[in-house]
């Protein structure tokens, strides 16, 4: 059954790379059996029709398909005429929205009101290695989706979603659409002609604005307060795909880059999962807009020497701050002296921040040379500096070499009389 699917090679593979060690035979062994699904599958015969400029909707004629699997294994090939689903995403951000839509399409599947579908497979990045041992871990989503019932044969884990193996499964599966969410992987042609009704990204910007891998990053960096969220069709031209529908999202002034993801992609999917309807029927043809290429911005990835600050404008380094939450997170250069004059240069990570209103000075400053001092502020509970442009910045929780992330006050009473000092840069 497997090796007609194209599955059970590509399955050990899958596994291999998630850091089970198995041998073929065991790893075919441990496919789930009795899902039904028929061994006499025969290649797909496809009609092409110009759907809108630059992409190809591709209509699937009548024939035998592919049951799904997404129910436990020991059930008998699915007739219920549910559409498939198919997901694709890496992160923890991700493993959210394929709850949410798992959870959805089991309400479907109840609702006289609403057209059946479920989630028939999940596509996932390879697991990476991690601890000290640098075993591979399975992606958020790959675990996700095991805690959800899906057997391991319908997870699947491309390097690239390119492969022949990983396209030969897919095309067999027969979807009706697919959705991404964080995937991390660029999808050519001959995965894009494969689902019915093709494949919907949900993006954490209002398109065009803050096209590529980091939208919601550099929209913090640059400091706005009003983003937003993006359902579109994916096309070979990265994030410039005809839009589905957006919704808008105000930004906090403190709001990480973490806080923001979980946000709007808990948003983009109940916006998707309300247009799933018009996807069955061929509405949505009627719903999409193209975008204005010419306000496109970029959002190109992120490295980690972004991450340091060098105190220069107390917003800019708060905006950091927030951007880079996480990975690759901020970190200064400060100078550490010791009652008896012994300098020591030091790296701390900075993980929140504050911009303090007006320009309050501290006696300290006001001596010679103290113009760069770090004091501790126990009252409002941050270690305070005075940045370049004379707006005041509170670091509200630090972390030294070595260390646990700790507060202000602990991080101040730490330093046992040394006076700390900040530096655009080791000297």
């Amino acid at each position: 059954r497997d090796v007609a699917l194209g599955v059970g090679r590509y399955t050990t593979e899958c596994i291999a790379r998630s850091g089970q060690v198995q041998t073929r035979q065991k790893a075919q062994n441990a496919l789930p059996l009795g899902s039904g699904i028929p061994v006499n599958v025969r290649p797909s015969v496809w009609n092409h029709s110009r759907w809108f400029r630059g992409h190809t909707m591709q209509r699937r004629p009548a024939g035998p398909r592919v049951a799904c699997a997404g129910a436990p294994p020991s059930e008998a090939p699915d007739s219920s005429g549910r559409k498939k689903l198919v997901f694709l995403g890496t992160p923890d951000v991700a493993a959210v929205v394929l709850r949410d839509l798992v959870s959805a399409s089991i309400e479907s599947q109840t609702s006289a009101e609403t057209t059946p579908w479920e989630v028939s497979a999940v596509v996932t990045q390879p697991g990476r290695p991690k601890g000290r041992g640098k075993v591979a871990q399975p992606s958020p989503v790959h675990t996700a989706a095991l805690e959800l019932g899906i057997p391991e044969s319908r997870i699947f884990c491309p390097i690239k979603a390119s492969e022949k193996e990983f396209l030969s499964s897919l095309d067999a599966l027969s979807p009706d659409v697919c959705v991404t969410a964080a995937y991390g992987n660029y999808l050519p042609t001959s995965f894009l002609n494969i689902p019915v009704h093709g494949t919907l990204n949900i993006h954490p910007s209002l398109l065009p604005l803050y096209r590529g891998a980091a939208p919601v990053q550099r929209s913090l960096e640059d400091g706005v307060r009003k983003s937003g969220v993006t359902v579109l069709f994916t096309v070979k031209e990265m994030d410039a795909g005809p839009i589905v529908c957006q919704a808008e999202f105000e930004v906090g002034e403190n709001a990480t880059s973490t806080e923001l993801l979980d946000s709007l992609f808990r948003l983009g999917t109940k916006r998707l999962i309300a247009c799933l309807p018009q996807v069955w029927d061929g509405r949505v043809q009627e719903m999409v807009r193209a975008q204005d290429h010419e306000l496109a911005t970029h959002a190109g990835k992120i490295g980690r020497d972004e991450g340091r600050m060098r105190f220069e404008q107390a917003e800019v380094e708060h905006n950091k701050a927030r951007a880079f939450h996480g990975w690759p997170g901020t970190y200064g250069a400060f100078l550490m002296v010791g009652e008896q004059g012994k300098e020591e240069e030091i790296e701390i990570k900075v993980l929140e921040t504050r911009v303090r209103p007006g320009s309050d000075a501290f006696p300290e400053w006001d001596e010679p040379g103290e113009g760069q001092r770090v004091v501790l502020d126990k009252a409002a509970n941050a270690m305070v500096l005075r940045c370049a442009d004379g707006c005041v910045l509170e670091l509200r929780r630090l972390q030294s070499p070595g260390k646990k992330p700790v507060d202000a006050k602990s991080f101040g009473n730490g330093l046992g009389g040394r006076k700390l000092y900040w530096r655009s840069s080791f000297h």
